[in-house]
């Protein structure tokens, strides 16, 4: 903080001073000054992951995935801005934007089981059957011991089906 009084260089160590908070679990602290640091760096995935993380984690999922943007997260090798930003949109209800961040996901690593449990989930939640037995199915097929997409693909079956019987 001395050094950020005493003009050093501003986006460094506002990354710093917003990271350091956040892992000790002073999210509020610390989103601050990765506002700070994101603000005149919003192409950087390493503030940004970091802000997306604390705003998660503080329950602002609407910021979270106004920062998570999808040129962010096709930028972002590690994937984990593209998780996050289909995590936050599922939580804010836009199922089509969950689906896409969690679909790019499954297309860049598609050997990620829990991707494709995850976009299986948000097409059942947004009432696409076809596309939730679709990727649980891969889900499983990747990883068939799994309980959490095993779980997930007797709902998404009876719903594909209806609930009087086969379409």
């Amino acid at each position: 903080e001395r050094a950020l009084s005493s003009g050093g260089e501003p986006d460094a160590l506002n990354a710093i001073l917003g990271m350091l908070p956040c892992r000790a679990g002073e999210f509020e602290t610390g989103i601050g000054h990765l506002r700070s640091a994101h603000a005149p760096r919003p192409s950087d995935p390493s503030i940004a992951l970091n802000l997306i993380s604390a705003l998660i984690e503080t329950g602002e999922h609407g910021e979270a995935l106004a920062v998570a943007t999808p040129e962010l997260a096709q930028r972002d090798t590690s994937l984990r801005i593209g998780r996050a930003r289909g995590f936050a949109a599922q939580m804010c209800g836009d199922l089509a934007a969950a689906a896409g961040g969690f679909g790019e996901v499954g297309a860049a690593a598609p050997a990620g089981w829990q991707s494709w449990n995850n976009l299986g989930n948000a097409h059942a939640l947004a009432g696409n059957s076809d596309g939730a037995i679709r990727a649980l199915g891969r889900a499983v097929e990747l990883n068939p011991g799994v309980a959490p997409a095993r779980l997930n693909v007797p709902p998404a079956l009876r719903k594909g089906r209806g609930v009087g019987g086969a379409r």
